[in-house]
């Protein structure tokens, strides 16, 4: 049952990208390099951090995520309206600094509550990006991605806070990423009307 689960999560992280790189391509979407190079490094730390700690269902997730990643970064990485700001740069030394930590520790669970809080720092261009122009994010990318990351959690199959962090986290942040998007949006558009 739980690897049923953690393939209908895989599935949606998988079918997330696939309104994201029609808007990519399109121009309407326009996704930030700092963060798209924090995710995927992350992403490819947090596999090998899953896989050490013994996840195993969850782990579909986690390697979807990670060629999404690849793939998003890759188009990102083409988009030369897209700058490093002040932000952008910082987000990128305190992500390198917890790189560090990690690779200190070789501890799985430190490395996947620092892998957490650089993920999160790789979020913050992202939602200062969607604040200043939230249509420049695909809002149905993220909510598909919100339910695939708690449909990861769930294939844990137990309470075990290393196996769940991660995929936790995931639907997290995205879920704060979509209200991020909708109340952008409703301000842009009060904004508009006034």
């Amino acid at each position: 049952m739980f690897l049923t689960i953690g393939l209908l999560g895989g599935i949606l992280e998988l079918v997330s990208l696939i309104p994201y790189l029609r808007d990519i391509i399109s121009g309407q979407t326009r996704p930030s390099r700092s963060s798209w190079t924090i995710w995927t490094i992350l992403n490819v730390i947090a596999l090998a951090g899953q896989w050490a700690a013994g996840a195993r269902a969850s782990l579909i997730f986690t390697l979807v995520a990670t060629l999404a990643c690849t793939i998003i970064l890759g188009l990102a990485l083409k988009n030369k309206q897209d700058h490093f700001s002040r932000i952008d740069v910082l987000c990128l030394i305190i992500a390198a600094a917890g790189l560090v930590g990690w690779y200190i520790s070789r501890d799985p669970l430190v490395a996947l509550i620092l892998i957490v809080v650089v993920d999160a720092m790789g979020l913050v261009p992202t939602l200062h990006k969607i604040y200043i122009d939230p249509s420049s994010e695909t809002l149905s990318a993220w909510i598909l991605s919100a339910i695939g990351g708690g449909l990861a959690a769930v294939a844990v199959g137990s309470i075990d806070f290393t196996l769940i962090l991660y995929p936790g986290y995931i639907f997290v942040a995205n879920l704060l990423t979509c209200a991020l998007i909708v109340a952008s949006r409703r301000r842009v558009k009060s904004q508009q009307i006034a």
